[in-house]
């Protein structure tokens, strides 16, 4: 009988079944345990573009200030840090990122070989976001970049935009990195309930 009932499926299934069930929970767990690290954004862009970066910070801050965002880029290594470490850590905990695309950042070597090739990986692997935020005219849709959705079309850059319109674009980055943020921090407290 015992023999009939494995055969059979009613035993096997008694066994599988849990099994199966405990199998999907550690499967989630470790998806949900690997994307709890990503908690911040990451904003890469080119040194010649630092008024844009000010002009971002200015909008990510109030956030910031709540702690509803966390961001980062090169302005937050201290002096004496190793910044290399400092930025594969950043690189590592992105759940968002912030591109400043202009002629300069596309022709940056240091972030073509360095912060763009694990952002993409992340991004296509784990679900990381990838906004692009046209500066200046350029290159954009001849580069791999032009893959992602632009916050701001390529034939309207930033540069060409008042001060106003400008700022609408930097309040529409700022609330898409919240959101996006709030979605991961969800997503970590619904895994530790």
């Amino acid at each position: 009988m015992l023999v009939e009932l494995w055969r059979g499926g009613p035993l096997l299934l008694w066994l599988v079944q849990p099994l199966q069930a405990l199998q999907k929970k550690v499967k989630k767990k470790m998806h949900v345990e690997k994307r709890l690290d990503r908690y911040q954004a990451f904003i890469s862009y080119s040194q010649y573009d630092r008024r844009s970066l000010d002009e971002l910070h200015a909008h990510l801050d109030h956030y910031a200030l709540s702690q509803a965002v966390d961001y980062w880029d090169d302005t937050k290594i201290p002096p004496g840090a190793k910044w290399r470490e400092e930025l594969q850590k950043a690189l590592r905990n992105a759940a968002i990122a912030i591109l400043l695309v202009s002629p300069e950042f596309l022709a940056s070597g240091f972030i073509a070989r360095n912060e763009l090739p694990p952002l993409l990986k992340a991004a296509e692997e784990e679900g990381v976001t990838v906004l692009c935020v046209i500066l200046r005219h350029c290159l954009f849709l001849d580069s791999h970049l032009k893959a992602f959705q632009a916050v701001n079309p390529p034939s309207n850059p930033l540069s060409e935009m008042s001060r106003g319109r400008r700022d609408a674009v930097w309040v529409k980055v700022a609330r898409i990195v919240k959101d996006r943020l709030q979605r991961e921090q969800d997503r970590g407290n619904e895994s530790i309930v």
